[in-house]
């Protein structure tokens, strides 16, 4: 059963044009807007809209958030739409997207999937309070490891550590060809080392120098192709769940070190 109240409350809002509602809750801060969301179906419909998502993102970031960084806090816990359209609007042409120690709560949302731009060097979500697998829709990220990740082709560096991410590597990290760290420590990825992970070694650019997978929940042996990072500085593996022999052609990296001791 409707109650009276909430009836007058919907019919009084259809009587304004949307353009109307659209001009005067522009002016509200994001998170004010949203909840505005809940007092009818119809004030739903007009708040959801992606012109006015896109308006109300242009009126108040600048003018009522003084920080940044409390933007980009918000932009994880905002509805999808708003999300999207921020993503488009300002993430997307980023180099580099500096997220560590920000109090991140939640899970990487599926919009990081806009995060196309070729030019992105870094990506550092680490020590936050993130949560679930790392998304196949990190371009195209999708709650779990980005499985499109490869297609940042510049990405340099790749931090997440401290969080408490699941999920398995996804094979395309191998395309990232100019990594030079992978930063993953302290959280809950399984599976096992995919062999492919081992083709980031572009001589040029001197690639995937660090490579810190410790305190997860990996398993199996370590690729013998692990061999083929030549300009590797760093290696840890430690606090994992890895089984089998330690491949010989880890003798040849230049410096290596914090290798478990393996299971057989």
């Amino acid at each position: 059963m409707i109650r009276k109240s909430n009836v007058v409350k919907q019919n009084a809002f259809t009587y304004i044009p949307p353009e109307v509602i659209q001009a005067v809750f522009s002016k509200l801060e994001p998170r004010q807007a949203i909840k505005c969301r809940r007092l009818s179906r119809y004030l739903n419909e007009c708040l959801n809209d992606p012109s006015f998502v896109r308006l109300n993102l242009l009126e108040t970031i600048d003018t009522q958030y003084t920080d940044i960084d409390i933007v980009h806090r918000e932009w994880f816990k905002w509805p999808e739409s708003y999300q999207e359209i921020y993503a488009t609007m300002v993430l997307s042409n980023a180099e580099a997207l500096n997220w560590s120690t920000r109090r991140i709560v939640g899970r990487i949302p599926p919009a990081v999937k806009l995060l196309r731009n070729p030019q992105l060097q870094v990506l550092n979500l680490s020590s936050n309070y993130l949560r679930g697998p790392i998304p196949t829709e990190l371009l195209t990220w999708k709650d779990v490891f980005p499985a499109d990740i490869g297609r940042l082709k510049k990405l340099r560096q790749f931090s997440a550590e401290l969080n408490f991410l699941k999920g398995e590597l996804p094979k395309s990290l191998g395309q990232l060809e100019q990594l030079q760290c992978l930063l993953l420590p302290s959280n809950r990825i399984s599976g096992k080392i995919p062999e492919e992970l081992t083709n980031c070694w572009d001589l040029e650019a001197l690639s995937l120098r660090s490579l810190d997978l410790s305190y997860n929940n990996l398993s199996q042996g370590i690729p013998y192709e692990i061999g083929n990072l030549i300009n590797l500085q760093v290696l840890d593996l430690s606090h994992n769940r890895l089984t089998g022999e330690l491949p010989s052609s880890v003798a040849s990296l230049s410096y290596w070190a914090l290798l478990p001791p393996l299971a057989t």
